[in-house]
């Protein structure tokens, strides 16, 4: 680890993050609709910030299976136009599958690029967006820039990325919980980062500004993340989202594994509402302008 709290990089010149979204993605497609849910406030904030018009042209990168691609979708109409990026194929493949049973092929087009090779023509888009995927781009300012040439003079771009990590319980209880049994821990990735890379106030914003955006404004909001599962059966759900999650449950025998759940349990009671679990939670929504927007 190095003073940020970050593993160095690999000097192989591979990227941690991208091998990991690759192993997941099958999981990933196939929880697409249930983690929509569970993220279902943050990408209607972003939506909001965005503003979509009908009629207009947006970029959304690291779409996974679909958000928030189809809510900006959905805001631009049938004259507008949403271009989706992601770097894994599989999810890009199945964001196509998706998009075309959905009947948005005229107003969706899917690109399996990765971010540091983004090179969309300058004033293509009105706007662009990132949910929850820049704390694993391996050059955040570089993407931010490129991101920023692709938006015409006046648009809008919005990132969102995961508060600090006392803000965001949903990633600490189940851990939490299996500490408490003594279930094995799992090291760090060489080079990997995680979900908290831009968790303190400015982190991002400072990069947004390195980049070159203007008029940046950094928000920490208060949220939901909607799990739908009862206290008992929640560290089941989370296991079935999160690989580490997973992975640290399969080497527990089941006593336990009922432990831990029952401790994770005890712990979720006072957020139970009707079937789910709402998680309190907290994002950094981080906002601006091209810098074509003030020369």
């Amino acid at each position: 680890m190095n003073m940020n709290g970050q593993s160095p990089p690999r000097s192989d010149g591979s990227d941690p993050d991208l091998e990991s979204w690759q192993q997941s993605a099958a999981k990933w497609i196939e929880q697409g609709d249930r983690i929509a849910e569970v993220t279902g406030e943050a990408t209607t904030l972003l939506i909001e910030a965005l503003d979509p018009q009908p009629g207009e042209r947006f970029l959304d990168v690291a779409s996974g299976v679909g958000d928030p691609a189809f809510s900006l979708a959905d805001r631009v109409g049938p004259h507008g136009r949403v271009v989706a990026t992601d770097a894994v194929a599989a999810m890009a493949e199945a964001l196509r599958s998706r998009v075309a049973a959905r009947g948005l092929a005229d107003r969706v087009e899917v690109h399996h690029v990765a971010v540091q090779e983004l090179s969309f023509p300058p004033d293509s888009f009105d706007g662009a967006s990132c949910r929850f995927g820049v704390m694993f781009f391996p050059d955040p300012a570089d993407a931010c820039r490129r991101l920023a040439r692709s938006v015409r003079a006046g648009g809008r771009m919005a990132l969102l990325a995961w508060g600090p990590k006392q803000g965001n319980p949903y990633f600490t209880c189940a851990m939490g919980a299996l500490d408490d049994v003594g279930a094995p821990e799992l090291g760090p990735v060489p080079g990997s980062h995680g979900v908290f890379e831009f968790g303190e106030p400015g982190q991002l914003a400072s990069v947004c500004r390195a980049a070159g955006w203007r008029e940046v404004d950094d928000r920490l909001v208060d949220l939901r993340l909607w799990v739908e599962a009862e206290p008992a059966g929640l560290l089941e759900a989370q296991a079935r989202i999160s690989d580490r999650v997973r992975e640290r449950c399969d080497g527990l025998t089941p006593a336990t594994r009922a432990r831990a759940a029952g401790r994770l349990a005890k712990q979720a009671e006072v957020w139970a509402r009707e079937g789910h679990i709402a998680f309190p939670a907290q994002v950094h929504l981080v906002t601006g302008r091209p810098w074509q927007a003030c020369t």
